[in-house]
C-alpha cells in the first residue's frame, strides 16, 4: 500500500509544519477573534450572529485551503515529474488517488477543527457557552470537509493547478446553490417540459447540495412554508437540524465523495501520465 496511518500523519505533519500553512491560520485565528469580538445592544442576538459568521469564516477558509493543497498534490507531481517515481513502485494508481485524498482530507479536518476550538473559545469568553448547535456545525463542517477534498481530488487527476482550483472553486459555489433548482422546478417559474425536467434533474442530482449541511440555510427549501421547512428538519426556535437529519447529512457526505473518489480513479486509472 502506498499510504498506511505512519504516511498518512506524517503528510498531515508536514504540511501543518510548513510556514504558509501558520500564515494562513494566524489569518483565518485572527479574522475569527475579531468577529467575536463584535458588539450591539442586544448581546444574545449578536452573539448568536457572531456564531454564525463563525461558521462562515471557519467554511471559507478551510474549503479554500482544501481546494488549493489538493490542486498542488496530483497535477504537482506530474509537473515536476515526481510521478514517474511513484509509478516506479509497485503500487496502484487508485492507492495514489485515495493517498492524495486522504491526506488532503487529514489536514483539512485538522485546520478546521483548530478553528472550530478558537471559535468556541472567543464565544464562550464573551458569555456563549459550547451549545449543541456549536458541536452539530462542526460536524456539518466535517461533511463539507469530506466533499470538498473528494471534489478537488476528482478535478486534479486530470487538470493541471490553475484549472483545478477554477473547476473546483465553481463546482462547489455551484453545490450551494444547487437546492434552488428543485424550488424553482417546484414552483413553476421556469418552464417545467420533459426536456427541462431531464436538464434540471441531471444537475440537481449531478452536483452536491451544501445546504443540505447547514441547518439554518433549510429554509430556503420551503420559502414561507414552515410545513416544508419543518419536514426538512428545521427547528426555527433553535436553528438546530434534527438529529435524524443530521445523521442523514453524515451518510449524504460519506455516499456522495465515495461516488466522486470511485470516478477519480477511474480517470487517473485510464489517463496517460508523460
Amino acid at each position: 500500500m502506498l499510504w498506511n496511518e505512519l504516511t498518512f500523519a506524517e503528510y498531515v505533519i508536514k504540511r501543518a509544519t510548513s510556514r504558509w500553512y501558520y500564515g494562513f491560520m494566524f489569518a483565518a485565528c485572527a479574522i475569527i477573534y475579531c468577529v467575536a469580538q463584535t458588539e450591539g445592544p442586544d448581546m444574545a442576538r449578536t452573539l448568536a450572529q457572531n456564531r454564525a459568521s463563525i461558521f462562515t469564516v471557519c467554511d471559507f477558509f478551510t474549503l479554500i485551503m482544501v481546494i488549493a493543497v489538493s490542486a498542488t498534490e496530483i497535477p504537482g507531481d506530474i509537473a515536476s515529474k515526481v510521478i514517474f517515481i511513484i509509478l516506479s513502485k509497485p503500487v496502484d494508481k487508485s492507492e495514489i488517488v485515495v493517498g492524495k485524498f486522504l491526506g488532503v482530507f487529514g489536514l483539512g479536518v485538522l485546520s478546521g477543527f483548530i478553528m472550530w476550538v478558537v471559535g468556541m473559545g472567543c464565544l464562550w469568553a464573551y458569555g456563549l457557552a459550547p451549545d449543541a448547535i456549536y458541536f452539530q456545525q462542526g460536524g456539518f463542517l466535517f461533511c463539507r470537509i469530506l466533499l470538498t477534498a473528494a471534489i478537488a481530488t476528482l478535478f486534479s487527476t486530470f487538470l493541471s493547478e490553475t484549472p483545478t482550483i477554477a473547476f473546483s472553486v465553481g463546482y462547489l459555489v455551484l453545490s450551494y446553490f444547487v437546492h434552488y433548482i428543485r424550488v424553482l422546478m417546484e414552483s413553476g417559474k421556469i418552464g417545467y417540459t420533459v426536456g427541462t425536467k431531464i436538464v434540471f434533474s441531471l444537475l440537481y442530482y449531478m452536483i452536491p447540495n451544501m445546504r443540505f449541511m447547514d441547518a439554518p440555510q433549510l429554509a430556503d427549501a420551503a420559502p414561507g412554508s414552515a410545513q416544508k421547512a419543518a419536514e426538512a428538519g428545521v427547528d426555527f426556535a433553535s436553528g438546530l437540524a434534527s438529529w435524524p437529519h443530521f445523521g442523514l447529512a453524515l451518510v449524504y457526505a460519506m455516499i456522495y465523495s465515495g461516488l466522486l473518489l470511485f470516478v477519480a480513479i477511474r480517470f487517473f486509472s485510464s489517463r496517460r501520465v508523460a
